[in-house]
């Protein structure tokens, strides 16, 4: 990853420090594009290996970049948690310990809100709650039917 992006990358233990990476990958789209190519063939072999082991009848995937990376063909369904875009930079500036602007690059880089719920086969409106979000989901995982 260093030869790609530098050894600015790297934290005092050697490690790639990601919020160094961050700023450089949300503030240049070739940079992030870069950075994708790299990681989605790892990430895509990953989940395969996962996949073809697991026995369980259900397999959930939480992927950010689910419709962008292609892991979008395997799937059966589409589940999409949407928030309105002030309070997905909220939670991201809490989580993150980001400032506003870098928080904005982070949510500009991503496909909108509106290109991902056009792909929804179950939409979760997570400006409400915790309770009422995990209600959404019950209520739509009890929908799932099983193949015999």
């Amino acid at each position: 990853m260093e030869s790609e992006f530098g050894d600015s990358i790297l934290g005092l233990d050697g490690d790639i420090d990601r919020g160094r990476l961050g700023e450089i990958v949300f503030s240049d789209a070739p940079a992030l594009a870069r950075l994708e190519a790299i990681l989605h063939p790892v990430i895509q072999r990953e989940i395969d290996r996962i996949i073809s082991h697991a026995d369980q009848r259900v397999i959930v995937l939480e992927a950010i970049k689910l419709l962008e990376s292609g892991l979008v063909d395997d799937c059966n369904a589409i589940w999409v948690v949407a928030a309105a875009t002030e309070e997905r930079l909220r939670r991201l500036i809490a989580r993150n310990g980001l400032d506003r602007e870098s928080a904005q690059k982070r949510v500009d880089m991503q496909e909108s809100e509106q290109e991902k719920m056009e792909h929804a086969d179950v939409l979760i409106d997570n400006n409400c709650g915790l309770h009422e979000t995990r209600a959404q989901v019950r209520r739509a995982w009890g929908k799932i039917r099983l193949a015999e």
